[in-house]
């Protein structure tokens, strides 16, 4: 049976925020193997045996800050084995925006109390039924909706302080979040760019606009 890898080290933390979200972990654990307190330890120390069989997972949870100082090389064994098809998921109590990436592998990146929501709950439901979907965790099962609403209104925040006529295009696309919309199948409008310049805000606006419809036409279905 294929599984999900949640390794974490405070115990006391992730009882509180799955009381506090009344999520229980014990009835799916069939699925998901928790890596905590004495199991954490023996994890830690298999990697570094080189003798952790990473092969029945599909998706890999971990807490960030594990990776410090003498554990460092641990998180690159991790990402190595995600390149062999898994998906990463990295949490924080730090991290106040969510990031998604998909270059060697899906990676999303959220905080501890996003992780430890009901939307672990449903991305386990899911993921019994054969879908792994790792964005579920941080935007729930209208993950495409809730995404397209966060790039929205980052690029509205956008439109409000860049009074420029020439506008980065990685500035952008960094600001509003806007490459964590990839794989989502949507046609918006194509911004013209100058060696990777926009010349003016009005095609920001274009493409906002053109996002703002997309959503409407998604919320009507």
């Amino acid at each position: 049976m294929r599984k999900i890898l949640l390794i974490e080290d405070r115990e006391q933390r992730q009882k509180n925020l799955l009381k506090s979200s009344d999520v229980s972990l014990e009835k799916y654990s069939d699925i998901l193997d928790n890596m905590i307190k004495n199991r954490f330890k023996t994890f830690i120390e298999d990697i570094r045996n080189n003798s952790f069989d990473f092969t029945p997972y599909d998706v890999i949870i971990a807490h960030q800050s594990i990776f410090i100082e003498d554990k460092r090389e641990i998180l690159s064994v991790i990402r190595n084995s995600c390149k062999e098809g898994k998906k990463l998921v990295l949490f924080s109590g730090d991290m106040e925006i969510s990031s998604y990436s998909n270059s060697s592998y899906e990676e999303l990146g959220l905080s501890s109390k996003q992780l430890y929501s009901k939307n672990l709950e449903l991305f386990l439901q899911e993921y019994e039924k054969g879908e792994i979907n790792i964005r579920i965790l941080a935007f729930g099962t209208h993950w495409k909706a809730n995404i397209m609403l966060n790039v929205l209104e980052k690029i509205n925040l956008f439109i409000e302080i860049n009074n420029d006529e020439d506008i980065d295009y990685d500035e952008f696309l960094n600001k509003t979040g806007f490459l964590s919309m990839d794989n989502i199948d949507i046609e918006l409008y194509k911004m013209k760019l100058d060696d990777n310049w926009i010349d003016d805000i009005s095609e920001i606006i274009k493409l906002r606009d053109s996002l703002k419809t997309t959503i409407e036409e998604l919320a009507d279905e």
